[in-house]
């Protein structure tokens, strides 16, 4: 088995990649070794995690195939960070009738500097190569509609919204996911509601098997939510 480990380990550093394992012979499951990053490099992951903004996070920590390394998965809860603020930046209406407004994610300039921890700390994290990547493929639509009761013009209205939220394309080896979508509305005054969207998204490795077949692996995932108002 040690021979096993040495040559995979050989096989890692010869690929440049920093894989980050503890497997030993028990973890076997059908025929197939199972990867896992120790509780201290968890906790590692998880200071990273709270660092970027993101302590709420999901990650990987077991897997079949060789997980990503350290470096790699500070490169994920940068990413998720910069989805959180852009999907955090003030909505533009884009289009309008009498009776809805179509909101739009008003795209983040690019030299932004972002905060580890917005509300808590004044350290800045300069993320706007992330943010040039994700800003322009990445944003949230919401339509309101207003429908008014031409019987009862004193009655208050009755308020919907949709919202949907725009992913990334699928690269060669990663892809976005999202799930649970939800929309609600709220009463702030008789002129104005607000408006609030959640959702989980996550984030895919795409693997390849010897014959082909394409596994996604689950890399992380967080729940975004928006918060905003508009008139009526």
């Amino acid at each position: 088995m040690n021979k096993v480990k040495v040559f995979m380990a050989m096989i890692a550093v010869a690929l440049g990649g920093l894989i980050i394992w503890s497997c030993t012979q028990d973890e076997m499951e059908n025929g197939k070794a199972t990867f896992r990053y120790s509780a201290e490099e968890i906790a590692t992951l998880r200071a990273m995690a709270e660092k970027y903004g993101v302590p709420n996070i999901k990650f990987i920590t077991s897997s079949q195939f060789p997980l990503p390394s350290m470096k790699e998965m500070e490169q994920n809860f940068i990413e998720f960070a910069v989805i959180k603020q852009v999907v955090a930046q003030p909505l533009e209406v884009v289009d309008s009738t009498a009776t809805s407004k179509i909101y739009k994610t008003k795209q983040m300039p690019r030299t932004r500097v972002l905060k580890r921890v917005p509300e808590m700390s004044t350290d800045g994290i300069d993320l706007s190569q992330f943010v040039a990547a994700v800003g322009t493929s990445f944003w949230l639509t919401l339509k309101v509609t207003v429908t008014k009761d031409k019987n009862d013009p004193n009655k208050d209205p009755t308020v919907s919204v949709y919202g949907s939220l725009k992913l990334p394309y699928d690269t060669y080896d990663t892809s976005y996911g999202k799930s649970g979508e939800t929309t609600s509305t709220r009463w702030i005054s008789k002129d104005r509601i607000g408006v609030s969207y959640s959702c989980n998204v996550t984030k895919y490795e795409i693997k390849r098997t010897q014959f082909g077949e394409e596994i996604k692996i689950e890399l992380a995932s967080d729940n975004v939510t928006v918060d905003t108002s508009t008139a009526i």
